[in-house]
C-alpha cells in the first residue's frame, strides 16, 4: 500500500481545495491511503473545510501554515510538517500551493520521504507578484522543482511549456495532470432553473451574467463592472449581473458599482454553496482575471451548459477555444470583454451552441474520476521508479 500525505496551505474556496479533498477522499483503498494536512484560511476568504467534512475527509491542522504569516510562523509550519512526515511515514508527499510547496518539500526531504510531488495550480510569479518579490518566488520554486521534487505537475499543456521555459524543473520531470472537479451534479443543473431568479426577483426574460470567485485584485472584477456598464448602455435587453464570492475587494467593488451608476443592476451574493442553482440561471459566465491556472468557475459553468467569456490567460485557452467552446478576450481590456458579452446577449443560438460544445469538451475530461485515474497512474510510476 502506498501512503500519501497531501499538503495544502489553506482550504479556501477554489479549485485547489476541491482538487485536494476529492483526491484524498478517493485514494483510500487496498492500493493507496491518503491524509490531508492544511493550514488556516485567511479571515476574508471563503473556507471549504465544510467540503472535507461532507466528504468524510479529516483535515490535519498544521499550526503556522498560512499565507503572509511571517518567518517565525513559517518556521513553526516547517517543523510541524517535518513531524507529520516522521509520524505518518508517507511514501509520497504531495504539495499544491506556493507556501506548502516550499515548506512541505523541504520537510519531506529532511524527513527522508521517498518521493515528493508538487502541483502548480497557477504560476504565482506571473501576475500575482512583481519586481524583487516575483524573482524570489521564482527562485524558490526553481529550487523545489530542480532539487527537491521528484515530479512537478502542471494542470495544462500550456502551463507545462511555461514551467519548462522558466526552468522550474527538467522537462522529463514535468507532467500534465488536469484538474478534476465533481462535475456530474452540474450536468443536470437545469432541473433547478428559475430558483435563483425568483430569489433575485428577476423575470424569466432577463439575461443574467455572472462572475464567480474570490474578490481579490488578480481577478480584475473592476474590469467586469466596467464592462457591465458598457453592456447596459448598449442594449435594450433586460440584463442583470451577479458577483458570487467574497474577499478584500468587495467594498471597493460595491463602491465602484455605485459610482458607475449600475448598483441596481448588480447583485453581490457573497459565497454560495448551492452552485447548481447559481449556474442553472446564468446565461453567461464571465472571467476577467489577469492570471489563472484552470479556473473552477469555468469548468463548473461549462458543465452546466453555460457559455463563457473569459480572458485568455494561464490555462484558460486549454478549456476555452475561441468561438468554439466560448469566447476569449485580452486581459485588462474591459471594452473587449463588453463586446464579447454583448455578442452573447444578442445571440441566443450562439449561447446555446457554445454551451453544448463546451460541455462535451470538459466532461468527463475534467471530472474527478478522470483526475483520480491519472493521479493513480503517476503515483504508481513514482513508487515503481
Amino acid at each position: 500500500m502506498t501512503r500519501i500525505l497531501r499538503v495544502l496551505t489553506r482550504l479556501n474556496v477554489g479549485g485547489p481545495a476541491q482538487h485536494a479533498v476529492f483526491l484524498t477522499e478517493r485514494l483510500q483503498d487496498a492500493d493507496f491511503t491518503s491524509l490531508l494536512a492544511a493550514g488556516a484560511v485567511n479571515r476574508e476568504e471563503g473556507d471549504m473545510t465544510w467540503l472535507a467534512t461532507q466528504r468524510g475527509v479529516p483535515v490535519i491542522p498544521v499550526p503556522g501554515l498560512r499565507n503572509e504569516a511571517g518567518r517565525i510562523a513559517d518556521l513553526r509550519a516547517f517543523v510541524n510538517l517535518y513531524r507529520l512526515c516522521r509520524v505518518h511515514r508517507p511514501d509520497i508527499v504531495h504539495c499544491h500551493t506556493f507556501k506548502d510547496r516550499i515548506l512541505g518539500a523541504m520537510a519531506a526531504r529532511l524527513a527522508g520521504v521517498p518521493a515528493t510531488v508538487v502541483t502548480f495550480h497557477g504560476t504565482p510569479f506571473r501576475g500575482h507578484f512583481t519586481g524583487l518579490t516575483a524573482k524570489v518566488v521564482l527562485s524558490a520554486d526553481r529550487f523545489v522543482g530542480q532539487r527537491l521534487a521528484h515530479a512537478v505537475i502542471a494542470i495544462s499543456e500550456r502551463q507545462r511549456e511555461e514551467l519548462i521555459e522558466l526552468a522550474i524543473a527538467p522537462p522529463e520531470r514535468v507532467h500534465v495532470v488536469r484538474i478534476g472537479l465533481d462535475l456530474r451534479p452540474l450536468l443536470s443543473a437545469e432541473r433547478v432553473r428559475g430558483e435563483l431568479r425568483r430569489e433575485l426577483g428577476l423575470s424569466a426574460d432577463a439575461l443574467l451574467i455572472g462572475a464567480i470567485g474570490r474578490l481579490v485584485p488578480i481577478k480584475r472584477l473592476d474590469d467586469f463592472l466596467t464592462a457591465a456598464r458598457r453592456v447596459l448602455s448598449s442594449t435594450a435587453r433586460i440584463v442583470r449581473f451577479v458577483v458570487v464570492g467574497d474577499g478584500g475587494e468587495r467594498r471597493a467593488l460595491e463602491r465602484q458599482a455605485r459610482e458607475l451608476g449600475i448598483a441596481s443592476h448588480v447583485s453581490f451574493l457573497g459565497w454560495r454553496y448551492d452552485l447548481a442553482r447559481v449556474y442553472a440561471d446564468l446565461d453567461v459566465v464571465a472571467l476577467s482575471s489577469a492570471s489563472e491556472g484552470t479556473p473552477a468557475c469555468l469548468l463548473e459553468g461549462i458543465s452546466a451548459g453555460v457559455p463563457v467569456v473569459a480572458t485568455g490567460v494561464g490555462g484558460v485557452p486549454d478549456i476555452v477555444e475561441d468561438g468554439v467552446t466560448g469566447l476569449l478576450v485580452p486581459a485588462g481590456d474591459p471594452g473587449s470583454l463588453a463586446t464579447a458579452l454583448l455578442r452573447l446577449v444578442n445571440d441566443a443560438e450562439l449561447r446555446r451552441q457554445l454551451g453544448a460544445r463546451g460541455r462535451k469538451f470538459v466532461f468527463p475530461a475534467f471530472d474527478v474520476a478522470t483526475l483520480e485515474r491519472n493521479m493513480r497512474t503517476l503515483y504508481r510510476t513514482l513508487v515503481r521508479d
